[in-house]
């Protein structure tokens, strides 16, 4: 990235943690262009679908290994919540349990801008604007604790005590919670949840806008856990940036009961299922694969996660460091600290984002071990430039 005024930024959030593929690619710039020169607008909302969409739903299909799921397609990861919501509860209506509309979420846990997503969005900020517009469906669970394999279930089982099951209809989750944190599930205690789940009929949404296809360091979060799911909600890494598309991948048994309201579900938007869009991301997903992205982000991020401890644990305090494949944050002392960071950073030459007090990185999936030295290298300088200015020294 270069600034108006000839600055070179190494770009340490890939856009908006979306560019896997770095900024520019010749091959789906091709695709762009051949697919402008022809068809442009088939909304699938009007029961219509282009043949470019259905090729990406059974490419979706094959990458995630579900052969029977059903992909229907959006601009937004807002939008995949949304849709997933409709999912919910019209399989719910089809079945006589209209009841079923109360929604779990985690404390933390982000979902989207939109209206519905906002709603389920456990980061109480997000609401300060229109908390009388907020619907009420929301249960609340505490956040992951990669170190406590019972904290969610423990919670669960509780929740479930005080509440007629029959009133929830789904548990939409983040195995790696992005803005919290870069915050990753213990895997005892994600798996205990879905199995509590399973037990007490209640659906099962997994939130991978961010995670899904690779940047865990997996095709998908829920690959890496071994989790089964009902719905799997898709964005960044399907555009990568060049287009937006997002997609909720909705599981045979659930597709089923839902029939021929499949894929329009009366919830669609102009660009649904856009074939330019969809053409797009038939090729970002080829890219992925021929540039070994996934596997690269795993690699990467354990890179990230030895140099970041080794070059922190100099300076004198505690500074945790989380890596799930190239979902990266350093944890400060507070959020004017991190802020502080971030600022310096970028005076630096690294562009990185600070929520909370946390440090927030999410390089492109290709980057290589030198641009990696780089960014680690720039992040402990503006760390170190940071403490001196707090301490005074």
């Amino acid at each position: 990235m270069r600034t108006a005024d000839g600055r070179d930024i190494l770009d340490g959030l890939a856009g908006s943690m979306n560019a896997n593929l770095g900024h520019g690619n010749s091959a789906v710039a091709a695709a762009m262009g051949e697919q402008a020169r022809g068809l442009v607008a088939v909304p699938t909302i009007a029961g219509d679908v282009s043949d470019s969409a259905l090729a990406l739903a059974e490419r979706i299909r094959q990458v995630i290994g579900i052969p029977d799921a059903t992909c229907t397609f959006m601009s937004s990861g807002s939008e995949a919540t949304e849709a997933a919501l409709a999912v919910v509860w019209k399989y719910w209506s089809e079945l006589g349990q209209p009841r079923k509309q109360k929604i779990i979420s985690l404390d933390g846990s982000y979902h989207g801008c939109t209206l519905g997503a906002l709603a389920l969005t456990g980061r109480t900020d997000e609401h300060l604007d229109i908390p009388s517009l907020i619907p009420t469906f929301r249960l609340a669970l505490p956040a992951w604790d990669p170190s406590d394999a019972s904290r969610v279930s423990r919670s669960l089982e509780k929740l479930l005590e005080s509440i007629d099951v029959d009133d929830i209809g789904a548990i939409f989750l983040e195995p790696i919670m992005g803005l919290a944190g870069m915050i990753p599930a213990a895997v005892d205690d994600i798996s205990k949840v879905v199995t509590i789940c399973r037990k007490n009929n209640i659906l099962v949404v997994l939130d991978e806008a961010l995670t899904g296809l690779g940047r865990a360091g997996r095709v998908t979060a829920a690959g890496m856990f071994g989790l089964d799911y009902d719905l799997l909600l898709m964005s960044k890494g399907l555009g990568c940036g060049f287009t937006p598309i997002a997609t909720t991948c909705i599981a045979s048994h659930v597709a089923s009961v839902l029939g021929e309201t499949v894929p329009a579900l009366r919830h669609g938007h102009t660009s649904s299922g856009n074939p330019l869009a969809a053409r797009v991301a038939q090729v970002v997903l080829d890219q992925l694969v021929a540039s070994k992205a996934v596997e690269n982000a795993l690699q990467m991020g354990e890179v990230f996660e030895q140099l970041a401890l080794n070059v922190l644990s100099g300076i004198g305090r505690e500074y945790p460091v989380r890596a799930t494949g190239l979902c990266l944050a350093v944890e400060t002392d507070s959020s004017e600290y991190a802020q502080g960071v971030r600022r310096r950073a970028f005076d630096l030459g690294l562009r990185i984002r600070a929520i909370d007090r946390n440090i927030i990185l999410c390089p492109p999936l290709i980057i290589e071990r030198k641009d990696m030295l780089q960014m680690v290298s720039l992040l402990t300088r503006a760390i170190l430039e940071t403490e001196r200015a707090s301490t005074g020294s």
